[in-house]
This record gives structure tokens, sequence and C-alpha cells, in this order.
């Protein structure tokens, strides 16, 4: 799980799974490791990943994808960068914000090599995003709060 990232209660990540296999019973795949089947879980940067959702072995999640409460993840979803996710199995129902949303908040959040350029973020809405809404707002925070941010980044060493 990379910086920014954030999962709420009940989290449940599998990482390894066992091949059915002739002659043994599945009582004894696990435990003697026959034809186990192990992949990492990946949680890039900025996701928020609701109560109860369930990751599966060789799940990957993009930069700033929200992944609904109780949804399940496998390696076949493979959740784009910015796209909300929910359902069992998963569905992408939205992007989390606009494209000019997005280059404003890698703007705060990313060094210019680390940002997603605009050809990219057109490429990955032309492909995952085409008549979806989007769910995020642009918000202009006050000096105080501004500041007040800044302070936390810093503390936390999160700040670029």
């Amino acid at each position: 799980m990379k910086k920014y990232s954030v999962a709420s209660l009940g989290l449940t990540v599998v990482t390894g799974n066992h091949t059915p296999t002739v002659g043994i019973p599945q009582l004894l795949l696990g435990s003697g490791h026959v034809n186990d089947n192990e992949q990492d879980v990946i949680v890039e940067e900025d996701v928020w990943i609701g109560t109860g959702v369930t990751l599966l072995a060789g799940a990957h999640l993009g930069r700033g994808a929200v992944i609904g409460a109780k949804s399940l993840i496998t390696a076949k979803s493979m959740v784009p960068p910015y796209a909300v996710v929910v359902g069992c199995p998963s569905r992408i129902v939205a992007a989390k914000f606009t494209i000019d949303q997005i280059v404003k908040h890698e703007e705060k959040l990313y060094a210019p090599e680390e940002r997603y350029t605009r050809e990219e973020l057109d490429e990955i809405f032309k492909r995952y995003f085409e008549g979806k809404k989007t769910m995020g707002i642009d918000y202009n925070l006050s000096e105080a709060e501004e500041a007040k941010y800044h302070k936390w980044m810093e503390k936390t060493g999160l700040w670029i």
C-alpha cells in the first residue's frame, strides 16, 4: 500500500490460492502448499478502500481509486487510476475526478515527474470512463485550512 492510501475497517487481503489437483484432497492443498498460486496485491497512491472490501491475489488498484464497501477485487478486476469501483464482482461506476481536477489534484500531491500527463489521462478516460459520471468536487481551501493542511503534510513527511 503506497503513500496517501487508506483502508477502512474489515479489509481482507488474500495473496494466495491453491489449484485443485487430482488425487490430493482440498484439506491438504493449503497446509501442504501443493500447487500454490501466490501473487502480490498492489495498492497504488491515494487509494480509498471502503469497509469490508476483499482484495484477492493479483489485485492491482490504480492511483486515486475509490473502492466501495463490500467490494470484491480480483486479479481480473485491474482497477484503473481514479476509478470508482463497487460490487461483487466489482465494476467501474464512475471516475473520481474530471481530467482537469486530476491535473490540479496531482499538482498538489506529486512531483512533476510523478504526475500523469494530460495525454495519459485522456487515454485512461477514453478507455474506462466513457459515459460515466464523476464524483469528486473542487474545493478551495481557506488560508487557515491551507496552512493546517501544509503543516500536517510536513509533519507526516508526506509533503513533496
